[in-house]
């Protein structure tokens, strides 16, 4: 298990022992249809979370309290959503992403690399790689960021 809050360092420890293996652990509380969602491994998906249909997520992923995960979205290795985040069908998330508190990604929009997006943040328009955006809605205030 990794549990770590910080994606980059998530990838530096996954990378360091890529040669082990990693079960996904899923909190009993959890509502979704296994079998319906494509997991990789090492995954980390705690109490009160909701998956719905048709979602690919890599791995090393740590999804947090209370967040929900919509239809036919596609996660990415590494990434970190704290508790109450909200993800809307069909996005797509690229690796080692930091998602705030109730942070909310609005439907069909796509999230690069190495970003964050802040607590409370309403993501209306696609996050290219390696930005910080804040507020609702979400407005980049920092570019070119490696935590």
């Amino acid at each position: 298990m990794v549990g770590i809050g910080n994606p980059q360092i998530i990838l530096k420890v996954s990378e360091k022992f890529k040669n082990y293996s990693f079960p996904n652990l899923i909190h009993p509380n959890f509502i979704g249809h296994l079998e319906t969602i494509n997991l990789g491994i090492g995954n980390i998906i705690t109490a009160g979370c909701i998956l719905t249909l048709q979602i690919k997520i890599g791995s090393f992923n740590i999804i947090n309290l209370n967040t929900t995960i919509g239809h036919d979205s596609t996660i990415g290795n590494c990434n970190v959503f704290n508790p109450g985040c909200s993800i809307s069908g069909g996005v797509k998330i690229g690796n080692c992403n930091l998602f705030g508190t109730n942070s909310t990604v609005l439907q069909y929009l796509n999230c690069g690399d190495n970003s964050i997006l802040g607590a409370g943040a309403v993501l209306s328009k696609n996050l290219d790689s390696n930005k910080v955006a804040v507020g609702i809605p979400a407005k980049v205030i920092k570019e070119n960021i490696i935590y």
